[in-house]
């Protein structure tokens, strides 16, 4: 699938993400981490670098926007048995203004994810949370495929003051920081 968007002072394409190189794509992705931390104060840097090397890989299944070269814009999916997941969505905030908006730039690259997963032999099921998007704010390229939408909460509790009543844990428990090695288990 590749699709040309010829515009009054240049071109955009939507082409298959193993075309590119971590190189390629690292001021994009610095960019959403910078923009994860913002909206949602995550680090996203090792999601980042985990991305990063399955580009380089070419084992990341996905579509970049391009621009006279540069990348401004990719979503991707992985495959988990008999249903596919879109893992990411980002566009550049700062196109420019003789590109398509940084909304209808979205919405081309999760048509081509969409069609993708829908063509793929043995998917029969598509699921998507887009965490840095605004509930809904995605959602007409799913809808217009016959998708349901279901709402999502994300919710948010200040750490820097003390919590009154706070309950100790039961010892077969224990908080940890998030890591690379957790990614598998939490998807199966």
């Amino acid at each position: 699938m590749n699709q040309t968007t010829r515009l009054a002072y240049g071109t955009m394409e939507i082409l298959d993400l193993r075309h590119f190189s971590s190189a390629d794509l690292r001021p994009l992705i610095d960019d959403e981490t910078r923009t994860w931390s913002r909206l949602l104060s995550w680090d996203y840097s090792g999601s980042a670098e985990m991305i990063l090397r399955y580009v380089d890989a070419k084992i990341l299944p996905g579509y970049a926007a391009i621009d006279r070269g540069r990348i401004f814009g990719y979503a991707f999916f992985v495959y988990e048995g008999n249903k596919g997941v879109i893992g990411d969505l980002f566009v550049a905030s700062n196109n420019g203004s003789r590109l398509p908006s940084r909304r209808e730039v979205e919405s081309r690259l999760l048509v081509h994810v969409i069609e993708t997963l829908q063509q793929s032999p043995g998917i029969h099921r598509v699921e998507a949370q887009l965490l840095a998007h605004e509930s809904g704010l995605v959602s007409r390229p799913f809808l217009e495929q016959g998708f349901q939408r279901y709402p999502r909460l994300f919710m948010v509790q200040r750490l820097d003051r003390h919590l009154p009543n706070s309950a100790a844990l039961p010892k077969h428990i224990r908080i940890r920081p998030w890591g690379e090695e957790d990614y598998q288990p939490a998807a199966a």
